[in-house]
Parts: C-alpha cells; sequence; structure tokens
C-alpha cells in the first residue's frame, strides 16, 4: 500500500501551473541558489543609567524675540483703505448722478472687506526669532506660517513715511537670497523695537562680530551714527544734478499727458469750454499768421513741457534721495534717505555680486557717475525698486569719485594689480556698419516712396557718421581680467562697466551665431546670482573665437578655486 505524503510536502499549485513550470526548467536550467541567511540582530545592551541628553536642536527653537505688530497699524491701516477708495468717491459726490446710491453702497463694502482683513490680520499675526530662523504666523480661518533663515538673508529695511514719523513707528522689511521681492514685511513697529529686531538678524545671519559692537549708539547733530564710516554724503546740488540728468523726464511728460486727459473730469464744463476756446483761437491765430508764427508757438510749448518736465525731475530726486548717506559699519554698508518717507537698507559688502557703473551721455559730459549694485536676493521684475530707489547703490557722483570708493565696497579690490584693457576683433567695425548701411537703405526708400521724391536718398549721407560710430565703439569696448575680478565695459557716448567678483561666477557661457562662425568670433557672458539692478551680466561680442574659449576655461578655473559667497 502507498503512503500517502503529508501535507506539508504536497504541492498546492494548480496542475496547468505545474506543467508550465517543469517546461520553462527543461528548457532554461538554471543553478540552484545558496540559501539566504537573515542577518543576526546586534545584541541589545540594556543600561541602567538613564538618558539625560537635551532633545536635539531644543537650543535653536528658544525664540530671542517675540511680538506682535504695534497697535498703531489699525490706525494705519484705516487711513490706507480711506486713501484707496478716496479719488473714487470724491468722485462719485461731484459726479454722480442716478447711480450714485448704488456706487456708495459697493464702495462701502469693499472699504468693510478691507478692514475686517485688516483687522484679522492685526490680531492673528505674530513674529518669533529663533537662533536660525525668523518666523512669522498669520490667519484665523487659515493659518500661514513663513520661516525666513537667517542665514539667507540678504537686507534689512527700515521705511518711515511722514505719517509715521509722526506716530513714531516704522516699517520693518527683510529680503533674502533668492527671493522675489521682500520676503517678510513687519508693519508697523516701534522704533526701538525695529531696531533690535534689526540689530537682533544681522547678530544672527552671519555677520562678523564687529559688525554687532559696531553698531552704533550715539547720533550726532545730523542723527548720523558716531561710529560709522561715511562714504559719501550727497549734497542739494547733486540732488539737483541728478534730477536735470536722469530718466524722471519721460515719467514727467507721462504725468502731463494724464493730467490733461482728465481736465473734463476735474474741471467745471463752463471753464473746460473756455480753455478749449482759447486754445483753438490761438491756434487758428497762428495758422493765419504764417509758418513762422507757428513755428515759434510750437517751440514756445515744446520749451513751457521742457521746463515742466525739469522741475518735475527736480523734485522728484530732491524727495526721493533728499539726505542720501552710504556709510560703511563693519562689513555692512547701509543708505539712508528720504524727505518725506526716511528709508534704511543694510548691505554686506562680501554678499555683493555684480557692481556696474553707469555713465549716461548727459552725465558723462558733465563728469558724473551712478553706481549699482545686485545680490543674490535682488529680485527680478520688481518695478517698485526704482520708486523706492533700491535700485542704485549711490544715485550720483563724480567720475573721480568711484575709483577710491571701489575698494571700500569690494575689499579685494584693493589687492588686485592693475592690468591692460584688451580689445575685441575689429570684424565689429565692419559688422556694424553693414547693419547701419542696410538701416538707412530701407530709411531712404521708405522716404523716396511715401514722399515721391529722390530727396531721400540724402539718408545715404549720414554712412560716415555710422562708420565713426561703430568706430567709437570698438575702441570702448573690452575687458580686463584680474586674480579675483572680470571688468567689462561697452559704450562711448552712455558707457557701462561691469565689476564681477570671480567667487561669485555661476556660469561662463561661450556663445555663437551662424556669422560669428563666418567672422570667426564668439560672444562671452558671466553669469551670477543677482542681475536684476545691473541689468544682467557682463556680454562681450565679437571676441576671437579661440581667445573666447581661452577666457571662457580660465574664468571657469580661477572661479572654481575661490569660494562662493552669496
Amino acid at each position: 500500500m502507498q503512503r500517502r505524503p503529508p501535507a506539508s510536502e504536497m504541492n498546492w499549485w494548480p496542475k496547468e501551473a505545474m506543467m508550465a513550470s517543469e517546461n520553462e526548467g527543461m528548457a532554461n536550467p538554471s543553478p540552484k541558489l545558496p540559501p539566504v541567511i537573515p542577518p543576526v540582530p546586534p545584541p541589545v545592551v540594556e543600561s541602567s543609567l538613564p538618558d539625560v541628553r537635551p532633545p536635539p536642536l531644543v537650543a535653536d527653537l528658544v525664540p530671542l524675540a517675540e511680538g506682535r505688530l504695534h497697535p498703531f497699524t489699525l490706525l494705519l491701516t484705516v487711513g490706507q483703505a480711506l486713501r484707496s477708495f478716496l479719488i473714487p468717491l470724491l468722485i462719485v459726490l461731484f459726479l454722480g448722478r442716478r447711480t450714485e446710491g448704488a456706487v456708495f453702497f459697493w464702495i462701502a463694502l469693499m472699504m468693510g472687506l478691507s478692514l475686517t482683513y485688516s483687522l484679522i490680520r492685526y490680531f492673528t499675526f505674530s513674529y518669533r526669532v529663533t537662533a536660525n530662523e525668523l518666523i512669522t504666523t498669520q490667519g484665523l480661518l487659515g493659518r500661514l506660517e513663513r520661516k525666513i533663515p537667517l542665514s539667507r538673508v540678504q537686507d534689512v529695511r527700515i521705511e518711515q513715511s511722514l505719517l509715521q514719523r509722526l506716530l513714531g513707528v516704522v516699517e520693518l522689511q527683510i529680503e533674502t537670497a533668492g527671493g522675489k521681492g521682500v520676503e517678510a514685511n513687519l508693519s508697523v513697529l516701534s522704533i526701538t523695537e525695529a531696531d533690535r529686531l534689526r540689530t537682533l538678524i544681522l547678530a544672527q545671519s552671519g555677520r562678523s562680530p564687529e559688525n554687532i559692537s559696531a553698531a552704533p549708539t550715539a547720533s550726532n547733530s545730523e542723527g548720523i551714527p558716531i561710529s560709522q564710516n561715511v562714504l559719501c554724503r550727497l549734497t542739494m546740488g547733486d540732488l539737483v544734478r541728478a534730477g536735470l540728468t536722469s530718466n524722471y523726464m519721460a515719467s514727467a511728460f507721462v504725468v502731463l499727458l494724464v493730467i490733461w486727459q482728465k481736465l473734463d473730469d476735474w474741471l467745471p464744463e463752463s471753464v473746460y469750454a473756455q480753455l478749449a476756446r482759447i486754445m483753438e483761437q490761438s491756434v487758428h491765430q497762428a495758422s493765419n499768421n504764417g509758418h513762422s508764427f507757428s513755428w515759434l508757438m510750437a517751440l514756445g510749448i515744446g520749451l513751457m513741457l521742457l521746463l515742466v518736465g525739469l522741475v518735475f525731475s527736480v523734485v522728484g530726486s530732491v524727495t526721493l534721495f533728499y539726505g542720501f548717506t552710504l556709510s560703511r559699519v563693519g562689513e555692512d554698508l547701509r543708505r539712508s534717505y528720504g524727505l518725506f518717507t526716511r528709508r534704511s537698507s543694510s548691505l554686506p559688502r562680501r554678499r555683493i555680486q555684480v557692481l556696474r557703473i553707469d555713465e549716461p551721455w548727459l552725465r558723462r559730459l558733465l563728469g558724473l557717475a551712478t553706481l549699482r549694485a545686485d545680490t543674490a536676493g535682488s529680485a527680478a521684475g520688481d518695478d517698485n525698486e526704482e520708486k523706492t530707489g533700491h535700485d542704485v547703490l549711490l544715485p550720483i557722483a563724480r567720475r573721480e569719485v568711484i575709483p577710491p570708493l571701489l575698494p571700500e565696497l569690494l575689499p579685494a579690490l584693493s589687492e588686485e594689480q592693475e592690468t591692460e584693457w584688451r580689445k575685441v576683433s575689429p570684424c565689429g567695425i565692419r559688422r556694424g556698419f553693414v547693419k547701419g548701411t542696410w538701416a538707412l537703405l530701407a530709411l531712404s526708400a521708405v522716404i523716396c516712396l511715401v514722399g515721391q521724391s529722390w530727396r531721400g536718398l540724402l539718408a545715404m549721407a549720414l554712412l560716415p557718421a555710422v562708420y565713426y560710430l561703430n568706430v567709437q565703439a570698438y575702441l570702448h569696448l573690452g575687458y580686463r581680467l584680474g586674480d579675483n575680478f572680470f571688468w567689462s565695459r561697452q559704450g562711448w557716448l552712455s558707457r557701462k562697466t561691469w565689476i564681477v567678483p570671480l567667487r561669485n561666477a555661476q556660469a561662463i557661457i561661450v556663445h555663437q551665431s551662424p556669422l560669428d562662425r563666418w567672422h570667426k568670433v564668439a560672444g562671452i557672458r558671466v553669469d551670477t546670482a543677482g542681475q536684476t539692478n545691473t541689468g544682467g551680466a557682463p556680454h562681450l561680442l565679437n571676441v576671437p573665437a579661440k581667445e573666447a574659449v581661452e577666457l571662457a576655461r580660465l574664468l571657469a578655473r580661477k572661479a572654481a578655486t575661490l569660494r562662493y559667497r552669496w
């Protein structure tokens, strides 16, 4: 009698699966694998001593400072809400008709929602500073907690409007590396609390001890801390020159255009009709008196607009940069300025990614220049930087003042040996001249077709001027390379000079277009972390191809041997 195998030895797989497995094993025999031995766990050693070690990172979680916004925040928020709805309210009061009741309702509703949001934000907003982070918390239904590593802080700004100066409060703004604008806005705080937070944040963000010990404790009669090393202070004459040579003229013309378009809404109908009648009579009289009078009238209007634009520009410059002072405290560069709204910012000079010296054509003729600087925290596309003056390190200065000032901004420049400027390939003259010739030919063709006259060919008389401009552009385009810095310049009438610390170079890019390959030249660009205020990285064109490759390799090798400082 045959013995039945025990259940542990029986195969419970289906018959079809067993046959398929046997056939597969016969077709592809595989060697037997050794048995897997599980690892032996380590013996557990019991200790009678209690674990008295503190939990990790407890010291980092202890708040060094904490608090809430100043109660005047509510008052300022109400004032801001009323100001934002003031113009619509005045329009309804003076120009409203049948629908003014509905408009009043919607304006009151929007103001109520704005005030409710402001109240919720004030009563739920809190902040605390630990050894490593600035933490802000706000929200009623949905909580928002933002943690900002203090080691990433690039700039600590203090702003104080005219009303805030009367109330004795300020607004504290924190900017970080790689952030898009202001990361934390503490509005508003008392002056004492803002100074305490600023000192604490700068101390915990990796500043050297001398910066903290150098924190000013006394001020002179002008309010400038005594312990600060003042690098530059702008006078009223400097601000007037800055306004006369700045680009605020375009803004002034835009303001005048908007005012002119809104006159029919602001002035009574009778006054506006009388003004339009006077202008119409003046134009009609000018046309009857001949072309000479018309040209004189047009010239007078142009001069009047130019004068008004200059006044707007000077007033804007004085208002924005009044009392501008650039100083150094330890390793930090500090700026303070403003007539109605006082602004103060702190910039660590070791974190400057690139410097640019701007000399627009009018300032270049007068021997003036502007200094711009970028850090890793410069916010790309932030139009408010130009309105608040944070886009410039020094608004205006005499050209001879800039070279002695540079080692104060970039200390390694004092040890840099000056090298000669190297020019690019002269084929840039020919390429620029060809482009200018094609542009003049197109202009001549358009004038001849529209005017039905051969006088359009007179535009070709500008060819010598085009050639001269390209020669001057070639003579003023170049670069120089030192041990720690890369310099680049371009422009004849308007000149720009870039200074890049090689330790901050992020990428060295060599590029060639089809025409570049035909002329055996290349372009080279040195990218850094911050490129907002300086308008982008230095970009050289028409560099001989072999020289561009060698220069890129040398720049990359130098950057690799230096320590990056963001």
